[in-house]
C-alpha cells in the first residue's frame, strides 16, 4: 500500500464543540454524588465529562459528531504513544460500502499534547478495532482485527459480525501499513469471526489472539468464543478449543464473546470473556495456550459487556476494570438492553497477584457525569471497552466516552489500591451530605383540615389529604388543587406536596394531596395500577364535589415527577381505571399543572424498564391528543432525571394538537427544582397564581 496522505478528519473541532451538558447529581452504585461539588477526593471533569478519583488525570483527545468506536494504543518501537480507533459506524451496519475509517492520533511527548486524527491507511471497507502486537525483539508493529473485505464477509443470515480476521503491519513506527494479510486456521481454513479485544505474545513467542461469531438470526442471539493460535508468528494458525462450531460459550445462555488472553509467563496464560451471567469469565492454560481449563465465572461483577484486563509493570499484579453492577432484569438473562447499557455508566478496578484467580475489593475509579442526551440511549453511559498501558509506573487509559470522544486518562500504578472502596464512597458521600429539599422543613410543619378514604382497594384504604380554605361554607364551588407526590412511582408521601396545597388553599381553593398504592417489581402493583388509583382520585373528588365544597368544572390535576406522569394520566389514558369506578363520571381535569413531570417513557426517557412493553400505553408524550386541559409545564433544562427532551417533544405536540400549552423552563434548573431552591419555589408560586387567574379560577392579584 502506498504511504496514505494526512487526512484531516472532517469533524467540528474540539474548540467549537459545544461543552457537555453535565448531571448535578452522578449516582454510583446506588451513592448519590454532587457533580456541582464533590465530595473530598473526587473532582468533576467538566471537559471530559467524568466523576472521577481525583489522582486521575485526564484529557479529550477527540470528539466527534459522528460515532467512535473501540480505542487502542501502543507505544511505538521509538517511544511514541499511537492511538488508533474506527471513526463512522459498526461495519456490521453496512452492506458492504465503507462506513467507517481507522484513525490515527501520534503523541510524541508521552501523552501530553495528540496530533489531529488522520486515516492510518486508505481502504475500501469499515473495520472494528486496532488490536496492536510488537514482537519482542522487532521493531515491526502489527494491527490486527476484523477485516470485512466485500466478497470475503456477507451480512445476510444473522452472520453480519462475522469476517475474516487479518493484521497489517508497519515498519515505520506506524506512519504507514502494508496491505493486510488474512488468517486461514490449518484446522477450519474458512474461518470467520470478529476480534477487536487485546492479544498476547506469550514467552515462547506464540501469538494469541481472541475471535468470537455470532448468529444474530436467533433470538436471543448467539455467540461462540475461539482463540486463534500461532507458533511462528503469523505463518500457520490453529482455532481452539476446536474447529466451529465448537467453541466456548456460557452453559444456559449460549454467548461467550470478546476473549482477551493474557501472557503470565512460564508457559502460563488467562483468558477472560464476556457474557451475559453477569460476571466475566476465567480459563487459566499451563501449556503455552494449547489447553485449557473450562471457562467459569469469576467473582468480577459485570454486566453483559467486554472483559478489560491489564498488567502491571510488576509483572505480577493483574488490574481488571469492570463495571461491578448488572440490570435486575429476572433471572440473570440480562436482557432489558436500555437497563443493560445504563450499567456501562461507571468503572471499577479489582487487582489481582494469583494470575487472576482471586480479585480484590473493587474500588471506584470514574462514572459517567454527562446527562442523556444521546437519542440512542446506550450511548448516554458508555464508559466500557477501556484499553490501558502502563509504562514508568503509570497506566495510560483510552476510553470511547458515550461512543463520542476518545479520552487519555493517567493514573500511578500505585495509587490503584488505595481507590476508594464502595463502603469508602459512602462514607465519602455522608460527609458531603446534600442540603435538605427546601420544602420539607415547610411541609413537615403543615396539617391538612381532614382525610377521607377515596378508594378500598382489597383491604387497603387510599385516601385524600383535604386542606379546606379558611372561609370555605357550606354549598360553595370552589376550584380544586389536586396534587399526586412523585418518587419514581417506588417511594414517596402525599407530605411532599402539602406545601403546594397549603398555598392553593389560602388562594381560596380546596386543595388535596393524594395518596395511591406504590409500584414494586414483580408484585401485582404496577405502574398501571398507579394510573388506576390517581384517575379513581379525580373521579371521587368530581363525584363529590358538592359536599367537598369543589366546583366540578374547576378541578386542577397537579403533580412532581412521577406524581406528574400521574396527574397527566387522570387525562390522557382513558380505559385504564379500576374495573368497579363508575366510568360515567369523568377523572379529566379542567387543568393541568406538571412539575419535572415524567412525559416520556421510552428508552429515551424515564421509568421504561418499569413499565414493560406496554409503555407507549402509559407515555404522555405519546398521548397527545386534541381537546386536552390547559397545561402549566414546568421543566429545568438542567433536569437529569426526566430528561427534558421529553417534555419539549410533550409541548409541541400538544401545540400541534390545538392544546393550550406554557413551557417553563428556567436555565439549569435541575430535576423537581421548584422543592429544592427558595428563589425558585417562589417564582413557580406566582406562575400558577397566575395560571389560576386566566382560566378564571382565583382572583388576580
Amino acid at each position: 500500500m502506498k504511504p496514505h496522505a494526512l487526512l484531516l478528519l472532517i469533524a467540528t473541532s474540539l474548540q467549537a464543540l459545544e461543552p457537555l451538558p453535565l448531571m448535578d447529581v452522578v449516582t454510583v452504585n446506588g451513592i448519590e454524588l454532587s457533580a456541582k461539588s464533590p465530595p473530598k477526593g473526587l473532582a468533576i471533569d467538566k471537559d471530559m465529562g467524568l466523576l472521577l478519583v481525583e489522582v486521575i488525570k485526564g484529557q479529550v483527545v477527540h470528539r466527534t459528531q459522528t460515532r467512535i468506536l473501540e480505542t487502542r494504543a501502543t507505544i511505538t518501537p521509538k517511544g511514541d504513544f499511537l492511538l488508533m480507533f474506527p471513526e463512522g459506524d459498526h461495519y456490521a451496519k453496512s452492506k458492504g460500502e465503507k462506513i467507517n475509517s481507522m484513525m490515527a492520533c501520534r503523541s510524541t511527548d508521552k501523552g501530553k499534547t495528540w496530533s489531529a486524527p488522520a486515516a492510518a491507511y486508505d481502504i475500501p471497507y469499515g473495520q472494528h478495532g486496532f488490536i496492536p502486537l510488537i514482537p519482542r525483539g522487532t521493531q515491526r508493529i502489527y494491527c490486527f482485527g476484523t477485516q470485512p473485505i466485500p466478497g470475503k464477509w456477507t451480512w445476510e443470515e444473522g452472520k453480519r459480525e462475522n469476517a475474516p480476521i487479518g493484521w497489517r503491519t508497519s515498519d515505520d513506527d506506524g506512519h504507514t501499513w502494508s496491505d493486510v494479510h488474512l488468517i486461514a486456521p490449518v484446522n477450519d481454513p474458512g474461518f470467520m469471526g470478529m476480534s477487536v479485544m487485546r492479544m498476547t505474545e506469550t514467552d515462547a513467542g506464540t501469538w494469541l489472539i481472541g475471535s468470537h461469531l455470532a448468529d444474530w438470526s436467533k433470538k436471543l442471539f448467539t455467540t461462540q468464543q475461539y482463540l486463534l493460535r500461532s507458533e511462528d508468528q503469523g505463518k500457520t494458525w490453529t482455532v481452539l478449543p476446536n474447529a466451529r462450531p465448537k467453541g466456548w460459550f456460557a452453559e444456559g445462555f449460549n454467548r461467550m464473546d470478546e476473549g482477551r488472553p493474557l501472557n503470565l509467563g512460564g508457559g502460563r496464560v488467562l483468558f477472560m470473556s464476556r457474557t451475559p451471567q453477569g460476571h466475566l469469565f476465567t480459563a487459566w492454560s499451563k501449556d503455552d495456550g494449547k489447553t485449557w481449563t473450562d471457562p467459569a465465572p469469576s467473582t468480577l461483577v459485570h454486566p453483559d459487556a467486554p472483559p478489560m484486563l491489564f498488567p502491571l509493570s510488576d509483572g505480577k499484579t493483574l488490574v481488571a476494570f469492570h463495571h461491578n453492577k448488572v440490570p435486575t432484569t429476572g433471572d440473570g438473562e440480562l436482557s432489558d438492553k436500555a437497563e443493560l447499557m445504563k450499567m456501562r455508566s461507571e468503572v471499577w478496578a479489582s487487582l489481582s497477584t494469583d494470575e487472576g484467580h482471586t480479585w480484590s475489593e473493587p474500588r471506584f475509579v470514574l462514572a459517567n457525569a454527562v446527562a442523556p442526551v444521546h437519542a440512542v440511549s446506550g450511548f448516554n453511559s458508555q464508559c466500557s471497552y477501556i484499553d490501558a498501558f502502563t509504562e514508568n509506573g503509570v497506566m495510560h487509559i483510552f476510553m470511547p466516552h458515550r461512543w463520542q470522544q476518545v479520552l487519555h486518562l493517567t493514573v500511578k500504578e500505585d495509587a490503584l489500591g488505595k481507590l476508594p472502596t464502595k463502603a469508602q464512597l459512602q462514607k465519602i458521600a455522608a460527609s458531603a451530605a446534600k442540603t435538605p429539599i427546601f420544602t420539607t422543613p415547610i411541609s413537615a410543619k403543615l396539617e391538612p383540615t381532614r382525610r377521607v378514604v377515596y378508594k378500598k382497594v382489597g383491604d387497603r384504604e387510599l385516601s385524600l389529604d383535604i386542606f379546606e380554605p379558611a372561609d370555605l361554607k357550606k354549598g360553595d364551588k370552589r376550584a380544586c388543587f389536586v396534587a399526586i407526590h412523585g418518587g419514581g412511582w417506588t417511594s414517596g408521601s402525599p407530605r411532599s406536596m402539602y406545601v403546594f396545597a397549603d398555598h392553593c388553599a389560602k388562594l381560596g381553593m380546596v386543595a388535596i394531596s393524594v395518596q395511591y398504592r406504590l409500584y414494586k417489581a414483580k408484585t401485582p402493583v404496577t405502574v398501571f395500577e398507579c394510573v388506576k388509583d390517581a384517575r379513581a382520585a379525580l373521579r371521587y373528588v368530581r363525584a363529590h364535589a358538592a359536599e367537598l365544597g369543589v366546583d366540578p368544572e374547576k378541578i386542577i390535576a397537579n403533580g412532581a415527577s412521577a406524581g406528574g406522569h400521574l396527574a397527566a394520566a387522570t387525562a390522557m389514558f382513558d380505559g385504564v381505571d379500576h374495573a368497579d369506578e363508575n366510568l360515567d363520571e369523568s377523572c379529566h381535569p379542567n387543568a393541568l399543572v406538571l412539575f419535572s413531570p415524567v412525559i416520556d417513557t421510552s428508552l429515551e426517557g424515564y421509568g421504561n424498564a418499569k413499565i414493560g412493553e406496554r409503555w407507549q400505553e402509559l407515555s404522555p408524550a405519546h398521548q397527545v391528543r386534541a381537546d386536552l386541559p390547559p397545561t402549566l409545564l414546568f421543566h429545568g433544562d438542567g433536569d437529569t432525571t426526566t430528561p427534558i427532551l421529553g417534555a419539549r417533544v410533550f409541548a409541541e405536540a400538544m401545540k400541534k394538537a390545538g392544546n393550550r400549552i406554557e413551557f417553563v423552563s428556567p436555565p439549569g434548573a435541575i430535576h423537581t427544582y421548584m422543592f429544592k431552591d427558595a428563589s425558585l419555589f417562589e417564582q413557580t408560586l406566582k406562575q400558577m397564581d397566575t395560571f389560576f387567574a386566566s382560566l378564571g379560577f382565583v382572583q388576580a392579584n
